[in-house]
């Protein structure tokens, strides 16, 4: 999700103040007396109640980042045995990327790794993000070469087979429990830093957020100060920068929107 963050509250102050006159549309209206629209008195208390749940995300938000902070010195690194493919992070493989305590992924420094990565590729990926072999996964492939049958055409084949099926059974055997032992870590220290009420107060937030959101948009506007406001409230509660870019439709609709929260915030000043 991303927000207008900290403009959003500023930025949009003069959306609550009231317009004082209106610009006429024509030059035959000019002599007429501006009309001036009392807004929504409803859209008004949805506006205030939106920012006060943009306020509780961001400070929800705050609260979880300041949890890594604190904890990163206490927070370890998985066993180099546990690493697997680079590149975690960018989504080829699965969820299995190593993460730091509030769950962001982690940029390994590679030059230590002698084990997992040769001289060449240490130099060629300085830093990366693995995944981590978990204890399930450690298990479940423990299981797999325990059970495996050797197979082989010829007596070198079947030599081969079983040297590679004892190599892999004696790998997961070292490696199941450090797993364990390295999610037991992790898990104590989650659970002594609070990362679950932590998250839970950001999903509670963000909910709120949301249907603050909605609100302002399900309430009718009685002027440009409402329409601004409910221009700003689309703008904080997606990721409209990119949709201004967008070709068609949407693109269309996101420039009018923008378009119309410029004129409103014109005529509000």
């Amino acid at each position: 999700m991303k927000t207008t963050r900290r403009t959003f509250l500023g930025g949009v102050a003069a959306a609550s103040m009231p317009v004082t006159a209106c610009v006429a549309a024509t030059t035959n209206q000019a002599l007429e007396t501006p009309k001036v629209t009392a807004e929504n008195p409803d859209l008004l208390a949805a506006f205030k109640r939106l920012q006060s749940a943009q306020k509780e995300l961001w400070d929800a938000e705050d609260a979880l980042v300041w949890i890594a902070d604190e904890w990163r010195h206490l927070w370890p690194l998985a066993p180099e045995e546990l690493l697997g493919v680079a590149n975690a992070d960018r989504g080829y493989h699965d969820d299995s990327g190593e993460k730091d305590i509030i769950g962001n992924y982690l940029i390994r420094d590679t030059s230590a790794l002698t084990r997992r990565f040769n001289k060449k590729q240490r130099q060629k990926t300085p830093f990366t993000c693995f995944s981590v072999t978990s204890a399930l996964r450690a298990e479940k492939n423990l299981n797999f070469w325990l059970n495996l049958v050797p197979k082989g055409r010829t007596e070198r084949a079947l030599g081969e087979s079983r040297a590679n099926r004892l190599k892999q059974i004696e790998r997961y055997q070292h490696c199941l429990p450090l797993a364990r032992e390295y999610e037991a870590a992790t898990k104590r220290l989650r659970e002594a830093a609070g990362v679950d009420k932590a998250k839970a107060r950001v999903k509670t937030a963000e909910a709120d957020f949301f249907q603050a959101c909605d609100d302002v948009s399900r309430t009718p506007a009685f002027g440009i100060e409402g329409m601004h406001i409910k221009a700003s409230a689309i703008n904080a509660s997606s990721d409209f920068e990119t949709v201004l870019r967008f070709q068609g439709f949407f693109g269309d609709m996101a420039r009018f929107i923008q378009h119309f929260s410029d004129l409103g915030r014109v005529a509000s000043s």
